[in-house]
Formats: C-alpha cells, structure tokens, sequence
C-alpha cells in the first residue's frame, strides 16, 4: 500500500485512514443520515417512539434467535 504524504514531507502509512470506504460503510453512513429527521420526529410523539423501539427491540431480540437456530440447524447438518 502507498501511503500519502503529509504536508511535512514525511510517508503517512495508516491502513485505516487510507483505506477504500466499502459500500457496506457509505450504506450505514446514509441510513444514519436518513434516521436523523425520523427520530426528530418521534422525539414530538413520545408515544410513537416507545411503540417503535418497543418493536424494534423485539425484532432484534428474535433475529438474535433465529441466527441461533439456523447456526444450529446448519451445523446439525454439516455433522450428519
């Protein structure tokens, strides 16, 4: 990897801040960027927001299970 140089003359060799943006990094960036108007919006509805992240809560608590069980099912299966 070529590291850029400073404006002091000297080779900058950091991995991270020279390394590519993947689409994964841009796609959180911009989701992050569109969340900011919905949770001004639901700061103004105390209600709504408790719902949402009552729900969005539940969501992830079963995403964590179901990642369990498809983990297991798939080892289960690599084993037979």
């Amino acid at each position: 990897m070529r590291g850029r140089t400073t404006r002091h003359g000297r080779i900058e060799r950091n991995r991270r801040l020279n390394a590519r943006a993947s689409l994964r990094d841009v796609t959180l960036v911009y989701a992050a960027m569109a969340l900011v108007p919905v949770l001004l919006w639901l700061l103004t509805n105390p209600a709504l927001a408790a719902g949402l992240a009552l729900l969005v809560g539940l969501v992830a608590l079963l995403m964590r299970r179901g990642r369990r069980i498809v983990r297991g099912f798939l080892r289960a299966r690599r084993a037979a």
